[in-house]
């Protein structure tokens, strides 16, 4: 029994130590070309969207609930004033923006309240 428990524990020690040296002993690779991420640190779109409103383009992101990426969304769809977008149906701006109905429908119900 001796002998066995003396096995057991040597054999938990050569694991042990091959775990904590198993950065040294084996080596990965890493790939020649391996580049860093580059991430945008301006919030200007990569090109800039066509409209026919001389270059006048509403700020959808005073709308409570619309942020940037569905500002975006929109411009680059076309709407580019509050008039277009309070005029566009329900539907389309889901399928424009990718948002949800019932998001859609509180920033039209935003256009019938006295507070906007």
């Amino acid at each position: 029994m001796n002998k066995i428990l003396k096995a057991i524990s040597i054999g938990t020690g050569i694991a042990v130590a091959t775990w904590a040296l198993r950065d040294r002993l084996v080596r990965i690779p890493e790939p020649v070309d391996a580049k860093h991420p580059q991430f945008r640190t301006n919030h200007a779109p990569a090109h800039e969207p066509e409209t026919d409103h001389d270059g006048d383009i509403d700020d959808f992101t005073s709308i409570h609930g619309v942020g940037p990426v569905y500002a975006r969304r929109l411009v680059e769809s076309g709407i580019a004033s509050f008039s277009e977008f309070f005029k566009t149906p329900s539907g389309s701006l889901e399928e424009i923006t990718g948002a949800s109905g019932d998001k859609v429908s509180h920033w039209l119900e935003q256009a019938d309240s006295p507070n906007t």
